[in-house]
């Protein structure tokens, strides 16, 4: 014959388990949506800035839409290329090379994004942008800054 008295005791026990697990994964849920990383931070002040320069009207409001990112990139692209350099501050060669890596890296930077403002513009390399091709630029400025952040962030 079954004991009901022990099954419902048990049954009850895991009543409780099952509530206490389902609340730590709630409290784990609401700190994951109210703690974002960084890189979430990024993605969602992206979208706002793609918004921001898709209905921008002058090349003035573009430049002005992306300015604030552009310049918090260049802030913790900097910082992160400093920690590396004190990480590795007792090896010259690694030095030289993160060093190296940061040059090359704003070289490219420069170009590629300059490149992405020409192509949209047609081939003008000198002079103001036309609006469609100033938007492509200051896009592409932010899209590789994001990537190096990212990718620095993965050093560290």
């Amino acid at each position: 014959m079954v004991n009901i008295k022990n099954t419902v005791t048990c049954l009850r026990f895991y009543y409780i388990i099952i509530v206490i697990v389902l609340l730590i994964t709630l409290i784990v849920f609401i700190g994951y949506i109210f703690s974002p990383s960084k890189n979430v931070i990024y993605n969602k002040k992206m979208i706002n800035v793609f918004s921001c320069i898709d209905d921008a009207e002058s090349n003035k409001e573009i430049d002005l839409c992306g300015e604030q990112i552009i310049q918090q990139f260049e802030i913790d692209i900097e910082k992160k290329y400093e920690i590396l350099k004190d990480k590795y501050s007792k090896n010259r060669d690694m030095i030289a090379l993160i060093e190296l890596s940061k040059q090359s890296w704003t070289h490219y930077y420069n170009i590629h994004s300059n490149l992405e403002g020409a192509v949209a513009a047609k081939g003008q390399v000198k002079g103001i942008l036309p609006v469609d091709a100033e938007k492509k630029f200051v896009k592409s400025v932010v899209r590789l800054l994001d990537n190096m952040n990212y990718s620095l962030e993965a050093l560290l």
